[in-house]
């Protein structure tokens, strides 16, 4: 079992847990993660509440780290992993329905 999904669980009952998503390199920064994370949230606002990710920050992810940030991602705790080869941050983005409902209504009109 995943040592990030079990703290994550332990902690959290209303969630989707997003794992390793790679962008190639030829692709980034065109808005493909804002793109995800969006589709996401207008998929899933109805059903669930947060959006939690983990990060490395050893070794340290810089651009993923920046990007969630940007987002909107609060960090929620540190963990050591694979027997301290890693150490993640735990990310959450809480997902406000009503502001959502209001973004998809008044895309409609």
């Amino acid at each position: 079992k995943s040592e990030n999904y079990i703290w994550i669980n332990q902690r959290y009952n209303s969630f989707i847990y997003v794992d390793r998503i790679i962008i190639d390199a030829n692709y980034r920064n065109m808005g493909l993660g804002f793109y995800f994370y969006n589709h996401l949230i207008q998929s899933f606002y109805k059903i669930v509440k947060n959006i939690i990710c983990e990060v490395n920050i050893r070794p340290y992810n810089k651009q993923s780290i920046n990007f969630h940030k940007k987002y909107g991602f609060k960090e929620i705790g540190v963990q050591d992993t694979e027997n301290g080869k890693k150490r993640v941050s735990y990310m959450i983005y809480k997902i406000n329905s009503w502001f959502f409902k209001y973004i998809i209504f008044h895309k409609e009109l």
